[in-house]
């Protein structure tokens, strides 16, 4: 009981019993401030300072004793959820005769000891499924919003000093999941989630469960929050270039918005934001292009530049061939060319001419010291292969002349990277 009273902190952490000395320096209550306190803090104060470190709303834990107090909270929660199990099923087969009001509130004892037990549990363990399972069982069927936030509470505790745990950030989505068959206006919790996701990356490496989150966030965003995300995230994109995970969010960000204007129940102002996604796709793509030439050889740049250019001809593909078949009639005299089409088609025109001015522009890019030029080089020709492989129509295309002015793209590739030079011969055959 008494570990299960200090649990009542926000901030939680394990610490080596050396530290605790330098914890409980200059920490002395006065007269003063003992004298102000209530009995729950007397009562707080009855702890082993070997073992327990409290002030205010932190707690740390001795590593030491970890084994013995993980044993006994899973013994007492097992003892609990037995109990509660049994009630479950004694109140299926209880008879009409039973008082309702004993049995609900014999219930309700029995759910707030297994939340308290499991909670210790978790603290100590965050990945013990069980009581993850136990807890997902009661809040089910309290089914009270306030039961929801505070579980959130709980998980921003755990994920605090346990960012990885996929069972915490599991459980997470579930109850916002629960919150949000209740409310139907959850802008602020998510903006809350994005919130708390963006700071334990920042503070974690590699925290692809927390970039996980956030990109399953985005089916609850309005599509201001991610207008707003995509501009928040962008600096933080250019300031960890080497982080993949960034730009698959934002690839997220743009997809979801396209999704959404799809689904406005409001046609013209969807019609009118529809307009708008091209320029916007097209803005991220040249953002893209700038940040490949001033962070040469960065191969997440090059990998979020496919998704953008693959996206944008699928996206606008059919206006684009419609246009070209149109062109085609045209020059043959059966078919009298539209503004709008035509247009399309010189679009479509010029911005594969830009691609390749491009390419042509990283594959001769000067030889520097730190040999940035051979990985910017080689990207620029996978790249290149790339393009061939996933719009073939191009070699068919007046194109095909700026492409035999890169040079042969096989022995670009075997120049590269020699050591993949049997991979380069079967892909550009």
């Amino acid at each position: 009981m008494l570990f299960l009273s200090l649990l009542l902190r926000d901030e939680v952490g394990f610490i080596h019993p050396s530290q605790f000395a330098s914890l409980n320096e200059g920490l002395d209550a006065t007269a003063f401030e003992i004298s102000n306190r209530t009995p729950s803090d007397f009562d707080a104060l009855n702890y082993d300072e070997t073992a327990f470190w409290t002030k205010d709303h932190k707690l740390a834990i001795s590593t030491e004793i970890l084994p013995q107090l993980s044993k006994a909270a899973r013994r007492a929660y097992f003892d609990v959820r037995s109990g509660y199990k049994d009630s479950i099923s004694l109140n299926m087969n209880a008879n009409r005769s039973d008082s309702v009001t004993s049995r609900g509130s014999s219930n309700e004892l029995l759910e707030n000891n297994l939340l308290m037990h499991s909670k210790a549990v978790l603290i100590l363990s965050c990945d013990f499924l069980s009581a993850w399972n136990s807890r997902k069982l009661v809040l089910q069927r309290k089914c009270n919003l306030s039961l929801f936030m505070d579980e959130l509470r709980l998980l921003t505790l755990i994920l605090s000093y346990s960012p990885k745990s996929e069972c915490a950030w599991s459980h997470r989505r579930w109850v916002i999941k629960r919150i949000a068959e209740k409310c139907q206006d959850l802008q602020e919790i998510i903006d809350e989630e994005s919130d708390l996701a963006r700071n334990i990356v920042e503070k974690s490496k590699m925290s692809y469960r927390a970039w996980n989150h956030r990109v399953w966030l985005t089916n609850y965003m309005t599509r201001k929050q991610i207008l707003d995300e995509l501009d928040k995230s962008r600096k933080w994109s250019e300031l960890h270039i080497a982080d993949s995970c960034s730009f698959h969010y934002r690839g997220r960000l743009l997809l979801r918005l396209l999704e959404n204007s799809y689904r406005r129940q409001d046609e013209e102002a969807s019609s009118s934001f529809m307009s708008n996604i091209p320029f916007l796709w097209e803005e991220e793509i040249e953002w893209n292009k700038f940040l490949i030439k001033r962070f040469m050889g960065r191969q997440s740049l090059w990998v979020y530049r496919r998704f953008l250019i693959q996206c944008w001809i699928k996206l606008f593909r059919d206006d684009c061939l419609h246009a070209r078949q149109l062109h085609k009639d045209h020059q043959n005299g059966s078919l009298e060319l539209h503004t709008d089409h035509q247009n399309s088609y010189v679009l479509l025109d010029l911005f594969w001419a830009k691609e390749l001015e491009f390419l042509c522009e990283c594959l001769n890019t000067p030889v520097d010291e730190f040999e940035d030029y051979h990985i910017h080089a080689q990207l620029a020709a996978s790249y290149m292969l790339w393009i061939t492989k996933q719009f073939p129509f191009l070699a068919n295309s007046k194109h095909q002349e700026r492409i035999s002015e890169l040079g042969d793209l096989k022995a670009i590739l075997i120049k590269t990277c020699p050591d993949k030079t049997l991979l380069w011969r079967s892909l550009s055959d």
